[in-house]
């Protein structure tokens, strides 16, 4: 073969267009200097004459660039479908929801696409005639954004404004004011600053974000009697007229159970107590522990009209990022018992006089080695790892995990077991210190638990959520005391009934004692210790339960001291109606 040699393609070849397809002529040739494949004999370039074809513009259209395949769009109506024929969102409400500039769905070229068919096809089939579901006739608002994300994450920053200001500047309080060291005894909102250490009577605590917490006296009918707040800039304390009444608890409460459904006994938090329904509210941010229950002797929440005060509990926000189970707390209470028990163990055995001397070291040692080690535990018993991941949900066990201190709340036995009042006047600085330390603690525990829910849920909505489900209320009547007495009953009734029953099927199966046939075909009484102590007896099982406290013997003597609670209660309040009577006479 020569060196120099003149190529043609065939005209199947030409290019840039198909010219043997659309019946076009080639105009001229022209030589073209291209690298040739090196020959033994030393040959050097090639040059291939290609035709330069002049297409028929009417008959062929002007070449593109090849596209990745779109998804399939059958003629039905221009329903929209993916690549794997499933309905998609028509062109309007897809444009309302991601915009106009919406991206695709993310399959660029055929070998993605081939490769998603190929795993769906593993799990499901894909129809090839998949039916045309009908269109909502739906209007959407326009968006406050590019697209749907950015629109609920704008509306979500709206809802929660200025609230996350608000907890933000709690956070970042680097300093709090001092607890009083003396609380004015006196009815109403007392306002403790550095300047006014010994408190000045305000109406209500004009602050944009609070600590709270309520005291309640148990035996005056759950009222409130003590209450601390605690903003960036001052402490305040409330008391109750209760705790200050010269004649006993009666004289102000009346009959027992009128004091919550009256509001004068309630807190006034953030409105004078003369607010009105008309009232222009202030936006405030109230934080608290389970402060569901501090919210329940508020005064203005009993408002129909609501007010633009929101809570955050950090209860709530524990349980999102070290919260336990039902089974996990179970679990921690066991282990825990059982670390006590070994303290209490290890402090017994190096209380007698050691033969050698014991530092603290070898204390904490055997300490760990007690309760994590090997000493006497087993692999199936050891500690569980997430049990330093997480505590139960009371502030004292929240205080501990995440501020790394212990609280003394030995002093809520004074609202508790108190009978007379007499007892927490005398007590009334101690109350109060006790209601502010709990207070301190929560905001302790807010500085650390807020953080950690935003880091866990981050979007505004999710925060804006949390604080409108915790201004919800319910309105109610009288006739929700009607609801609840009948629910009481009735739950009476069917727990007579069932101890009945179970009285019954106890008997029934006792009197199968001799019929061993019967008992053996019976899966249920097979298991069961039907042994006698004497020939005539009862059998082991039916003993047990009438002599040891079974469930079916517990579960009598409750209906029975309900019963009594029941009929205690019913002489009370006729005794205080015809007292009433007799006063009013």
């Amino acid at each position: 073969m020569p060196i120099h040699s003149r190529i043609v393609p065939p005209r199947s070849l030409c290019r840039p267009c198909s010219c043997q397809l659309s019946g076009s002529r080639p105009a001229q040739t022209r030589g073209v200097a291209t690298s040739a494949p090196q020959h033994a004999n030393g040959a050097a370039e090639a040059v291939r004459e290609q035709p330069i074809c002049e297409p028929d513009r009417k008959s062929s259209p002007r070449p593109r660039r090849a596209k990745a395949p779109g998804p399939e769009r059958p003629r039905d109506g221009g329903v929209r479908r993916n690549h794997f024929n499933i309905q998609m969102l028509p062109q309007h409400l897809r444009e309302a929801l991601f915009g106009k500039r919406a991206k695709g769905d993310g399959l660029s070229n055929i070998v993605s696409i081939m490769q998603a068919r190929k795993e769906l096809t593993k799990k499901f089939t894909l129809s090839t005639k998949a039916e045309t579901l009908k269109y909502p006739d739906i209007k959407f608002p326009p968006l406050e954004g590019k697209d749907v994300a950015e629109h609920f994450h704008k509306i979500g920053r709206e809802q929660c404004h200025p609230y996350i200001q608000y907890a933000d500047e709690l956070v970042k309080a680097t300093t709090i004011p001092a607890i009083p060291r003396k609380w004015r005894q006196e009815p109403g909102w007392f306002k403790y600053t550095d300047k006014d250490p010994e408190g000045i009577q305000v109406q209500f605590p004009d602050e944009h974000v609070l600590v709270f917490d309520v005291e309640v006296w148990m035996e005056a009918s759950d009222t409130p009697i003590l209450a601390t707040a605690l903003s960036p800039t001052a402490w305040y304390g409330w008391s109750s007229e209760v705790i200050h009444s010269t004649g006993g608890a009666g004289s102000v409460l009346g009959e027992k159970g009128e004091g919550p459904s009256d509001r004068s006994f309630l807190i006034p938090l953030t409105a004078p107590p003369d607010a009105g329904v008309h009232s222009e509210w202030p936006e405030n941010l109230v934080i608290g522990h389970n402060v569901s229950f501090d919210r329940s002797y508020i005064r203005e929440e009993y408002l129909l009209t609501g007010t633009k005060t929101r809570f955050l509990d950090t209860l709530s926000m524990h349980v999102v990022s070290g919260g336990l189970n039902s089974i996990q707390k179970g679990l921690f209470r066991n282990a825990k018992k059982k670390q006590e028990q070994q303290s209490d163990l290890v402090d017994t055995i190096f209380e007698e006089p050691p033969k050698k001397p014991v530092g603290i070291a070898d204390k904490d040692a055997y300490v760990e080695g007690t309760l994590f080690g090997a000493n006497d535990l087993t692999e199936d018993e050891e500690v569980p790892k997430w049990m330093s991941a997480g505590c139960p949900n009371s502030l004292k066990a929240l205080y501990e995990f995440h501020c790394g201190k212990v609280m003394d709340k030995s002093s809520v036995e004074m609202f508790i077991s108190s009978k007379n009042l007499s007892e927490i006047q005398e007590r009334f600085q101690e109350g109060m210190l006790y209601c502010a330390k709990d207070v301190q603690a929560t905001f302790e525990v807010f500085r650390e638990v807020f953080p950690k829910m935003m880091e866990h849920a981050p979007h505004p909505c999710s925060l804006a959520g949390v604080l409108q489900m915790g201004s919800c209320y319910l309105p109610v009547d009288n006739s929700w005391h009607r609801y609840i007495n009948r629910s009481e009953k009735t739950y009476e009734e069917l727990l007579g009934n069932m101890t009945r029953n179970l009285k019954n099927l106890a008997d029934s199966a006792c009197a199968l004692v001799d019929q061993h046939d019967i008992i053996a075909a019976d899966p249920w009484l097979y298991d069961i210790d039907w042994s006698r102590a004497k020939p005539h007896s009862l059998p082991k099982v039916y003993s047990d339960m009438l002599f040891g406290l079974s469930l079916e013997q517990k579960l009598w003597d409750r209906l029975r001291k309900m019963e009594a609670k029941q009929k205690k209660k019913e002489k009370e309040k006729v005794k205080k109606r015809s007292e009433k009577r007799k006063r009013k006479d």
